[in-house]
């Protein structure tokens, strides 16, 4: 049975060097992935937004003010604009993404003790520049205001460390766990891999079933004299499962283990950890990609189902809808792919330190995936030996 099992194997893994469409999938899909996905958040925060401003003032306040706003590494002024429609061309053909408006009577207002605005108009439809800049510009005006109060105090007489007090009775301390640059990349980049390395197992495992099919080496392995269906079955998912087990693990440690370092990622799980935590993550994506290998006759029918399977995927897996909104109909549909769990427990472990016993729950689910999809694969290769014994020799 050994001898059968590795024959598969080292048929299977052959092929798959061989077979361009499978190779490009496996291999070289995920290899580009990981150098291109992560550009466009490399920078991990915004920086350096192109802004105009609007100084109805040209007051020594406002061009303090502006200062400030130019010397932050979010903001960058790029023009100065004399009216609200010159600035909106600008914003227009997307030369600005922001536009700070500082009244006529901005210093006097101040001075008298009254109050006054400075307004920002910044480009929505960019969340994330917009975010940065506005944060940004708020930040600027607060730190303007504690000044303006705490000057105004020492006119008074005040000493200066009771003004200061004053000024700022108190100060929220923020302390951002599992994601020390509040950036982007920490966030969508590990949730991200683990999709992309999900849908090209998937895709690569039911590509190379497709074009293995009656091959001459499945019509020698199934007439293997004293062998039974249920061991020749057996035995041909045994081997394909290691042999896919092997390319998996290569663009696993690529994506957990080599790009933490090259894009400066966390990682704080420990390499046998990930090992064993992806054992059963892969072995659910492979046993689910063999057992699915039956429904598809042609190439072309598993991209068709995997355009719409991977929305499905990116929504299911709670980056960009929160789980604890999701309806329990589509959190119960969310629990049968094992990309929901390997989500949960490699963020868990990756970023926020977990152990496996603290991601025991997401390692049962992924168990339960690997018995019901290993039996389903089971049977449809049963089915698959049996139709190949049935067929004349040629």
């Amino acid at each position: 049975m050994l001898k059968l099992i590795f024959a598969v194997m080292i048929n299977e893994l052959k092929r798959l060097l061989r077979v361009k469409e499978v190779s490009s999938v496996l291999i070289i899909g995920l290899v580009t992935y990981f150098f291109f996905y992560p550009l466009p958040y490399n920078n991990e925060e915004v920086r350096d937004v192109p802004i105009a401003v609007m100084d109805q003032n040209k007051t020594t306040m406002s061009r303090e003010l502006l200062r400030m706003l130019d010397a932050t590494d979010s903001l960058k002024i790029v023009d100065h604009v004399e009216n609200l429609g010159e600035a909106k061309e600008l914003l227009k053909q997307r030369k600005i993404y922001g536009i700070v408006v500082i009244p006529f009577e901005f210093e006097q207002n101040i001075l008298k003790g009254r109050r006054d605005a400075v307004v920002f108009y910044g480009d929505a439809s960019y969340v994330m520049i917009y975010n940065g800049a506005a944060n940004a510009v708020s930040s600027v005006v607060m730190a303007t205001n504690k000044k303006i109060l705490m000057d105004k105090q020492i006119a008074m007489g005040v000493d200066p460390a009771i003004a200061q007090g004053n000024s700022a009775p108190f100060n929220p301390v923020t302390v951002d766990l599992f994601n020390p640059q509040s950036g982007y990349a920490t966030y969508i980049i590990p949730p991200a891999y683990v999709l992309i390395l999900n849908q090209s197992m998937w895709i690569g495992i039911m590509l190379a079933c497709i074009l293995s099919r009656r091959s001459s080496f499945d019509m020698a392995f199934v007439s293997t004299p004293q062998r039974s269906t249920a061991q020749l079955a057996f035995a041909a998912l045994a081997g394909r499962y290691l042999a896919y087990l092997f390319y998996a693990y290569f663009g696993y440690w690529i994506f957990m283990l080599f790009a933490p370092y090259w894009y400066q990622l966390p990682r704080l799980s420990d390499i046998f950890s990930l090992a064993i935590f992806g054992m059963f993550f892969l072995s659910a994506i492979i046993l689910l990609a063999l057992a699915m290998s039956s429904i598809f006759k042609k190439m072309d029918n598993v991209f068709l189902l995997m355009l719409p399977f991977s929305m499905i995927f990116f929504f299911f897996s709670g980056i960009s809808w929160p789980q604890y909104l999701m309806p329990d109909l589509f959190l119960g549909i969310a629990r049968i792919l094992p990309s929901t769990s390997a989500i949960e427990g490699l963020v868990h472990m990756n970023q926020m330190g977990a152990s496996l016993q603290e991601v025991e729950f997401q390692l049962m689910n992924l168990a339960i995936l690997i018995v019901i999809y290993g039996l389903l694969a089971y049977g449809v290769f049963y089915r698959y030996v049996l139709k190949l014994k049935a067929q004349p020799p040629a």
